[in-house]
């Protein structure tokens, strides 16, 4: 649940009375930044997808209901909450055991700056990342597996990259299906890709070319 898609919104009590319409289970959470309370819930689209709607407004909500939690939920360092009142895409969130690895690669390779990296009271590594020409936040999470795990998140890295590693020959030849679990970002043409390319081709990163009509 770590690898979701944040929104904000300022109609979380709107969107909690159609989930409970529909059946869907939720997590209700609130967390604090330098004095104020926020609240988000999270819920699967479809199984293996999630979103978290998070607002500042606790408006027709049971505030009860929502358990504290020591985790940043988002990233408040430059904050500038949306000002339209329509929903906003605000963070992008992604399990990984290799923080480290994914910090650098969207720092150094397509271009960004950490905003934070913090560890909560259960071991669990947060890093924040604002890529240059982008509004929404890219947060990566470390959560120790529990005892007795059979499939981890390491798990599941080490499988897809291996099917990566086994079916993307080339830089315009094969692509398998876990390649479609990805995000895009538009630079506003402030970066070409061919600066891209050569960066990648340096660390030696698998990707692929693709034209559109």
């Amino acid at each position: 649940m770590d690898s979701h898609l944040g929104v904000w919104t300022n109609s979380l009590s709107a969107y909690v009375s159609k989930l409970n319409d529909a059946g869907h289970s939720m997590i209700k959470m609130s967390f604090e930044n330098s004095g104020d309370t926020f609240y988000s819930v999270m819920t699967m689209a479809c199984p293996g997808f999630f979103v978290e709607f998070i607002t500042d407004s606790d408006s027709g909500l049971d505030t009860w209901e929502y358990t504290l939690v020591d985790e940043p939920r988002l990233d408040f360092s430059s904050w500038t909450q949306p000002s339209t009142s329509q929903d906003t895409i605000v963070k992008v969130s992604r399990a990984t055991t290799m923080i480290d690895e994914m910090v650098d690669f969207y720092t150094n390779v397509i271009g960004g700056t950490v905003l934070s990296r913090t560890t909560s009271t259960d071991g669990t590594e947060f890093a924040v990342v604002k890529l240059t020409y982008a509004d929404a936040q890219i947060q990566f999470v470390n959560r120790p597996a529990t005892a007795g795990q059979t499939f981890t998140v390491l798990d599941l890295e080490t499988y897809v990259n291996s099917v990566h590693d086994t079916y993307v020959k080339s830089t315009n030849c094969g692509f398998d299906q876990y390649a479609d679990h990805h995000w895009a970002y538009d630079s506003m043409n402030t970066i070409t890709l061919s600066e891209i390319s050569e960066k990648l081709e340096a660390g030696g990163h698998k990707y692929r070319w693709f034209g559109l009509p």
